[in-house]
């Protein structure tokens, strides 16, 4: 898809830069300096919406050797647009890069020590040693773990655009998982009001809905109180689930925050 949209970018910047005159129109005429211009504007409207660093360079580049009297002022605004973009994307994916790759490296260390720390068999009772292996094997599902991964690494990648909001939202994270941890048999810290407006901005809504993923793949499920209204809850039966799977998860968004921080700061 993303091949597609530089295409897509591409040619539209060259009918952009060198348009077809219109049946009975004399090539060369005013005519086909407005429909140039036209064509330009919707070349950079389609780079734009794509959000992709590739069609906006190729944009510009073809729009930047149009003559000066054919840019009207609505294609300059665009342009402008245009450039601010893809000096954020550009930047956005030299900051993911780095931060990718630290942040893949705490996951994978974070789920050996899991592996090695919650991997061993328990003592108690034959219903503790069953339940037990029960959430080893849930936790460490390949399918669970890749759906955990794709959570973590939507929210990375929105991180790095939208890095204000992503350290909040962030830090919000944090605090829900460290107040289970902390404090297991409170049921209070268990449950996450979703109609809540800042849990409904940093949690639901951020990224997709990137953190409440995380949260659901950590063991929460989506159920509706009386009082409440809808809540994400993380039941007793789960707590096993979430211990196992709390590190390797803080981990990696404590790695992320970290990156993110002296950038949302600077």
């Amino acid at each position: 898809q993303q091949q597609q949209q530089q295409q897509h970018a591409a040619s539209m910047s060259q009918q952009a830069t060198s348009p077809q005159p219109t049946a009975g129109e004399p090539q060369g005429g005013g005519n086909a300096s407005h429909l140039r211009a036209q064509q330009a504007t919707a070349a950079v409207d389609f780079a734009i919406q794509s959000q992709d660093a590739d069609a906006l360079e190729a944009v510009i580049l073809s729009i930047s050797d149009m003559a000066e009297e054919e840019l009207t002022e609505e294609l300059r605004e665009k342009m402008d647009l245009a450039f601010v973009l893809y000096e954020e994307l550009s930047a956005a994916f030299a900051v993911s890069s780095t931060t990718g790759a630290e942040v893949a490296s705490t996951w994978q260390q974070a789920q050996d020590d899991a592996a090695r720390d919650f991997g061993t068999p328990v003592e108690g009772s034959e219903n503790d040693v069953a339940a037990h292996s029960d959430a080893v094997a849930t936790a460490f599902d390949p399918d669970a773990v890749e759906r955990l991964s794709a959570a973590l690494n939507t929210l990375m990648i929105e991180a790095t655009v939208h890095r204000g909001a992503a350290v909040t939202s962030l830090k919000t994270l944090l605090k829900l998982l460290d107040n289970v941890k902390n404090n297991p048999s409170e049921a209070k810290f268990r449950k996450v009001r979703l109609e809540n407006k800042a849990i409904k901005a940093r949690i639901v809504e951020f990224a997709s809905g990137a953190p409440a993923t995380l949260l659901r793949e950590l063991g929460f499920v989506e159920q509706t109180s009386t009082e409440d209204g809808p809540v994400l809850e993380l039941p007793e039966d789960a707590m096993r689930v979430f211990q196992i799977r709390y590190d390797a998860t803080r981990a990696q968004v404590e790695s992320l925050l970290q990156q993110l921080e002296p950038a949302a700061s600077a």
